[in-house]
């Protein structure tokens, strides 16, 4: 990672720190739900499945700093416009017939139908180590509608048009927020200081 992205890290402490990623070729659809199973409703490590390649992922504590703070700062948002939301943090998606799986560093799911829904609307993912495994083809698969993807200091919106996902530089299932300020305020000091910030840009918008 460049060193402008390390610097939007919360804590230059833990800029050092890498993901613990392996993956595995030839991994049957029995072994991964045997693989869930154990771990029960731990977090960690992830698992990310798709047709017969397995990732094992062990997230650092600067990954998992990042993730926390974008997932506050979503949370803060939806409060302050009055977006009916559910967080769904690590939730386990899975498909038997389609042989996919996936378990997103965050997810929410957005609107007044949300106890009806069985996927995400939003998966978010963080790019700190390199990932071997791209994880859009198991989103598209399951069927969640956008997936933000922070990488090197930036969040792109990949949001689902027909067959795949496209970039675009705002989100469709939120459509007011600002991604770029977004992740400036991921390196802030604290969720608090983080969360100020968000809300005084919007503030500062009217």
């Amino acid at each position: 990672m460049a060193d402008a992205a390390r610097k939007l890290v919360p804590d230059a402490a833990l800029e050092h720190e890498h993901d613990n990623i392996v993956v595995l070729p030839d991994v049957s659809w029995q072994t991964y739900l045997r693989l869930l199973k154990a771990r029960g409703e731990r977090s960690v490590p992830r698992y990310a499945y798709d047709d017969g390649t397995l990732e094992i992922m062990s997230p650092s504590a600067a990954h998992e700093d990042i993730q926390s703070l974008i997932g506050d700062l979503v949370v803060a948002y939806c409060l302050d416009y009055g977006i009916e939301h559910r967080h769904r943090g690590s939730w386990t998606r899975r498909s038997g017939k389609l042989r996919k799986g996936a378990e997103p560093d965050d997810c929410f799911l957005f609107g007044d139908d949300i106890k009806s829904k069985i996927v995400p609307d939003l998966a978010i993912e963080v790019v700190w180590s390199s990932r071997a495994l791209n994880k859009l083809p198991i989103y598209q698969s399951l069927g969640v509608r956008e997936v933000w993807i922070w990488q090197g200091g930036e969040l792109t919106a990949y949001v689902l048009r027909g067959k795949g996902y496209k970039a675009a530089k705002r989100s469709a299932v939120l459509p007011g927020i600002d991604l770029a300020m977004l992740s400036e305020c991921i390196g802030e000091v604290s969720g608090n200081a983080a969360i100020k910030r968000f809300r005084a840009h919007y503030r500062a918008r009217g």
